[in-house]
């Protein structure tokens, strides 16, 4: 895993106009890290440390248009739409004192927008989507598109007025410049550029990701329908499983909300590179329920 310094990541931006790096490696918001450590093992977290979490390292990095995802739902952290537009306003409110052009989606959400939970899982879903892979999951691909769309139309906004013209020329609205620049190849094109700058392998295909080489799957007992995926739930167990400090370990998801199934379909595989973990994780199940089967009507 390379780690970098603040001066090799603005060469890296300098050259792509982008990077792929986790904010912490980088000391920029060191008390919020220390707090992070002590909450994230209590699975507790209050809505005013998610906004000042979060605007901390945008403003410390010098963001200037910033998109930010609420989910809302039971088995996320934020479980009503109230409470959501109270962040919304929170976060517009941070963002205005700092000069940051701040927008949010709102969505509700009952299950995970991929198949994967865990480092490689969800890195794999990511570059189906930029592969365009028949399998891909679509509902990270929409999500993707709609915090996107709403990207662009902030820096839009902003931009010179070639560009403007540009896209009105070609572009109904920004979802479907979005559209393109995923479809045509170009975010794929990107996402290489970046990984080559990083000095990683900018060849790496989905196919190429590997999960941990202990895995358990688990089968329906009985014919019904997908009812309930406890997002929350699925959490904990892939923390047993090891991730995301192991980076193989997760979950992933063969059914999602409203599939039917039949008896003893796979519902769901645990992996893990500690083969102690994965027993642990298979013996914490019945405490932790991650799905529910209902009739079919």
């Amino acid at each position: 895993m390379w780690t970098f310094t603040k001066d090799e990541i603005y060469k890296i931006v300098k050259k792509t106009n982008a990077c792929i790096v986790w904010g912490g490696s980088f000391k920029i918001a060191p008390a919020d890290d220390e707090i992070i450590k002590i909450e994230e093992p209590l699975l507790f977290e209050s809505y005013d440390k998610i906004v000042v979490s979060v605007m901390a390292k945008k403003i410390a990095f010098g963001s200037t248009h910033v998109v930010i995802d609420l989910p809302y739902g039971r088995n996320v952290k934020i479980h009503r739409i109230e409470d959501a537009h109270v962040l919304k306003r929170k976060f517009e409110y941070l963002g205005h004192k700092f000069s940051v052009k701040v927008d949010t989606l709102i969505h509700k959400i009952e299950e995970p927008a991929g198949r994967g939970i865990g480092p490689l899982l969800e890195a794999k879903d990511s570059l189906k989507v930029l592969e365009q892979k028949p399998d891909r999951p679509l509902p990270l691909e929409e999500l993707s598109l709609e915090l996107s769309s709403k990207l662009l139309e902030l820096c839009l906004h902003d931009s010179p007025k070639k560009i403007k013209d540009e896209f009105e020329k070609k572009y109904k609205n920004t979802k479907d410049w979005a559209e393109d620049i995923l479809t045509s190849g170009k975010a794929l094109l990107k996402f290489r550029e970046i990984i080559d700058a990083q000095q990683g392998n900018s060849n790496i295909k989905s196919s190429d990701l590997k999960p941990g080489r202990y895995s358990y799957t688990v089968y329906s007992e009985f014919p019904g329908r997908i009812s309930r995926i406890i997002t929350k739930n699925l959490t904990v167990i892939a923390k047993i499983l090891g991730a995301p400090q192991d980076h193989r370990a997760g979950i992933f998801l063969y059914k999602r909300l409203d599939d039917k199934v039949k008896k003893r379909d796979e519902i769901l595989s645990f992996y893990s590179e500690s083969e102690y973990r994965l027993k642990e994780a298979i013996q914490t199940c019945d405490l932790f329920p991650m799905f529910e089967i209902g009739k079919l009507n």
